[in-house]
């Protein structure tokens, strides 16, 4: 069979038309022409259709394996990194701390602790009200 080119006018939204589905299909411009025409005067070969099926067929095949190994790809890295939270260690009670007023000086005379710092004892109460003469043991 002898092929000749030939030319042809067609609005620029068929065009676009052969251009998508001729991209949705894996095919050229020039292919989904030459089956538009011999549809038209009834002489498709059924086997060419057959064979872009089955390419099809074959590519689809090719990415479900692809997408399978990609998934348990993903599912071996998911169970090599699992993170373990180990629980918090528990927290020791605070040390419990005397009550104020079981809480006392070692017993030294009033003159005493004003002579270790350098003061009077009237000084010292002065400065430490909270000393007093009772206190002293």
């Amino acid at each position: 069979m002898t092929l000749k080119n030939i030319g042809v006018k067609l609005p620029e939204d068929w065009l676009a038309e052969v251009d998508d589905f001729a991209q949705r299909h894996g095919l050229t411009r020039n292919d989904v022409m030459k089956m538009a025409i011999a549809q038209f005067l009834g002489k498709t070969k059924k086997s060419s259709t057959d064979e872009k099926l089955e390419k099809l067929a074959r590519a689809v095949t090719k990415l479900n394996g692809k997408i399978t190994s990609l998934n348990d790809k993903v599912n071996d890295l998911e169970q090599q990194t699992v993170v373990h939270v180990l629980p918090p260690e528990p927290i020791s009670p605070p040390k419990q701390i005397p009550p104020a007023s079981s809480r006392r000086l070692p017993s030294i005379p009033l003159d005493a602790r004003a002579q270790q710092i350098g003061l009077s004892p009237q000084e010292l109460l002065d400065l430490c009200p909270w000393l007093s003469p009772w206190e002293d043991r």
